[in-house]
């Protein structure tokens, strides 16, 4: 139904959508071809560690970070297009004041900014259920504790926050996650403890565990696994507070969040009976709905 109503939004959002997949696809190349390698560091004291670090290729993190950068103006311009896209169809039920104005989703971060946005008209012409639906979307508002306005909401706040990143330069990084590292020494040594470190950013190197060793001597053999997940992430992004918020799911729950407020506008729109504008952006070759009367079949 997205798709019915609002064709060029439906087409912004299913570029997004194929931008993430791409972005999937050329990590899981980047971890193919080592990104990512780990050594272990025992000092004569028998303490050591496991490290982990990056070995970006060139120009590949800077190409991630510009897919990353148009998935996210691709979500930008879905929202806005359903606000263009509404006042265009239901145009011919209502007059606009100031026309000439621009129409777009308005974010903002408290409500005397948001009600600045509105002041400037870019809403006037979409219908009343879809404005307060853009409304509770704010990332200002609190949670509501109803999971259909919480979801979009958390993702706009998300977006926004992801904007403001790129703008200050943000990169897209390797982020790693200490799990179950292990550590294994020759005998006579024995390992005293492992301990994994805490997740972060690997910026050219990090520490995933120390452990310390008992009747080590230099020269024994030790080995070890990191056991330790890395997933794509955004340099400027705050820590996730568990394994499973990985950068990766966040951008899916953001793409859906953007889903789920063009299916609220379409479902709004649908309700709306009587005459409406037909689009015809979706048209190449369509230049007007109408044609002269001698050029029509019937000769009206």
């Amino acid at each position: 139904m997205i798709r019915q109503h609002y064709p060029r939004a439906w087409q912004h959002l299913q570029n997004a959508m194929r931008i993430n997949g791409e972005m999937a696809a050329a990590w899981n190349a980047a971890l193919d071809d080592h990104l990512v390698d780990d050594m272990v560091v025992t000092d004569r004291d028998g303490a050591g560690r496991i490290v982990v670090y990056a070995d970006w290729p060139p120009g590949r993190r800077h190409a991630l970070t510009n897919q990353f950068r148009a998935c996210v103006d691709e979500l930008w311009q879905c929202l806005d297009l359903l606000v263009i896209e509404t006042v265009e169809t239901f145009s011919i039920r209502q007059r606009r004041c100031n026309p000439d104005r621009p129409r777009f989703f308005p974010v903002a971060d408290s409500p005397d900014g948001f009600t600045a946005l509105l002041e400037e008209s870019c809403l006037d012409g979409v219908l009343t259920d879809q404005a307060q639906l853009v409304h509770a979307c704010q990332p200002f508002h609190s949670r509501f504790g109803v999971d259909w306005i919480d979801r979009p909401c958390d993702g706009i706040r998300r977006l926004l926050a992801w904007s403001g990143a790129l703008d200050d330069d943000a990169r897209i990084s390797a982020w790693a996650t200490p799990v179950d590292p292990q550590i294994h020494a020759e005998p006579p040594a024995m390992v005293e403890h492992v301990e994994a470190a805490e997740p972060g950013e690997i910026t050219t190197e990090r520490v995933v565990a120390r452990y310390q060793l008992r009747n080590y001597r230099p020269g024994f053999d030790v080995a070890g696994q990191a056991g330790t997940y890395v997933d794509i992430c955004l340099d400027h992004d705050r820590a996730p507070p568990h394994v499973d918020d990985t950068f990766a799911q966040r951008l899916t729950e953001v793409i859906d969040a953007v889903a789920r407020i063009a299916a609220t506008f379409s479902a709004i729109a649908n309700r709306i009976p009587g005459p409406r504008r037909i689009p015809t952006h979706d048209r190449p070759d369509a230049t007007d709905t109408w044609i002269p009367a001698t050029q029509s079949a019937r000769r009206w």
